[in-house]
């Protein structure tokens, strides 16, 4: 076997199945000179997300080892490759700098991109597509979801699993974990989408104009910024039209009538929708995936990542009065680091007791969403419930409590300042069910 065959076979069964067919391509790259190697990486970014899936490995080429290794400088990612075969070969190291995907005209490059999206192995995390609106970072405490996650990219992408151009919609409960589980998405597989990954909130009806809009700022359209709006969306919805693959998220679209009116009806656009709603009309295509709590492994992983020094037994028995819920368990992680003189098994005793009723799951040591979303477990669960009756009682429910702690507090003090948040939980709950 030839050495340029060695290196052929090594690197295919290094790469994922879906980039294995480009082992050739990469071998080549070996033996060019940084800038054709730069020129080469920015016409078919699929090479720069094959070098990126070898990062941390050292595979064996005729008995010597090629190694790869990652880099973050800024906003690029440097691959060094390096090694006896390198060294013998070429003589030293190689040093790439892969910068983020840009927009590709090049249609044929871009579903060359798309199609190496993996439906088997989780991609890392990698930075997004340019251009992109992206208004969440990932979440470091992300747990668990990879069947979701298989799931998502095996329907976004189409092909021969999937009809193309069909919408995804994570559903569930409050506080289950859906935007949480669209923003780990953007951050593993937006990479793959060549024209941009855009993100909008449709939680707000009154808005959904402004947030095209935004779309089409990060989109860098000529003359864009001196239309009007209502021009604006016009030019958006046009540019999601083409070919060209796009990732458009939909968090909060909880009325049907908003995902016919807005989502593409042609082009090479996915759409992927986070929701409450479980019914959807046949016409719109949409595949739902109804989310469930989390398995009690990514449980107890979720509350020892937030506070570290939680026993796994401990761990365990917090989740089970939890219900394995990610919006409780977030909060009461972030309970027990901010309180590190907390002890679990007092602060188990007194959850089973209080439950939704306990300051932690009022939002008390939790000063932040990664997803923005409230921070409390009994309002997120009455307003995904949305009846009258339920709202008017926990604002009773919240005022009342309000009142206990703020009687005799001194200003400034730890009882004055949750009752403040608790009126601010009812004005909140108020505010949302009128």
């Amino acid at each position: 076997m030839s050495q340029q065959d060695a290196i052929i076979t090594a690197l295919a069964a290094a790469l994922p199945a879906e980039l294995a067919g480009h082992a050739g391509d990469l071998a080549a790259l070996l033996s060019r000179d940084p800038a054709a190697i730069a020129t080469e990486i920015a016409a078919r970014p699929v090479l720069a997300v094959a070098l990126a899936s070898l990062a941390g490995q050292t595979i064996a080429v005729a008995g010597a080892p090629l190694q790869f290794a990652r880099h973050q400088i800024g906003t690029l990612q440097e691959i060094t490759i390096s090694g006896g075969y390198v060294h013998q070969i070429i003589g030293t190291a190689i040093s790439i700098q892969l910068p983020p995907v840009g927009t590709y005209r090049d249609l044929a490059a871009a579903l060359e991109l798309l199609a190496a999206l993996p439906l088997d192995d989780l991609p890392p995390h990698a930075p997004l597509p340019t251009p992109h609106r992206m208004p969440f970072s990932r979440n470091p405490h992300f747990v668990g979801r990879g069947d979701d996650l298989h799931w998502l990219a095996a329907t976004l992408k189409g092909g021969a699993t999937a009809a193309i151009g069909q919408i995804a919609a994570a559903t569930g409960l409050g506080g289950i974990g859906k935007t949480n589980l669209a923003t780990e998405f953007a951050h593993r597989y937006g990479k793959f989408f060549a024209g941009g990954v855009f993100w909008l909130s449709f939680a707000d009806p009154q808005v959904i104009t402004a947030e095209i809009a935004a779309c089409g700022m990060a989109l860098n359209l000529p003359g864009f910024a001196d239309l009007k709006i209502d021009d604006q969306v016009r030019r958006v919805i046009a540019a999601w039209q083409e070919a060209l693959p796009r990732l458009l998220i939909f968090d909060n679209c909880e009325d049907e009538a908003l995902l016919a009116q807005w989502r593409p009806t042609t082009g090479g656009c996915r759409v992927l929708v986070t929701s409450r709603a479980s019914q959807w009309e046949s016409v719109l295509g949409v595949v739902e995936r109804r989310l469930d709590v989390l398995e009690r492994a990514e449980s107890i992983a979720l509350l020892r990542s937030l506070r570290e020094t939680l026993g796994e037994d401990e761990a365990a028995m917090l989740a089970e009065v939890l219900g394995d819920l990610p919006l409780a368990l977030h909060l009461a992680g972030n309970f027990l680091r901010t309180y590190p003189q907390e002890q679990p098994a007092a602060y188990r005793q007194r959850l089973a007791s209080a439950l939704i009723n306990h300051p932690s799951l009022m939002g008390r040591g939790s000063r932040h969403s990664p997803t923005n979303h409230e921070l409390h477990v009994a309002v997120m669960r009455t307003l995904t419930d949305g009846s009258p009756e339920a709202c008017a009682a926990l604002i009773e429910k919240l005022t009342v409590t309000a009142d206990v702690y703020a009687t005799g507090a001194a200003p400034g003090s730890h009882a004055a300042q949750l009752a403040a948040h608790l009126r601010g939980l009812a004005e909140h709950v108020r505010s949302s069910s009128s």
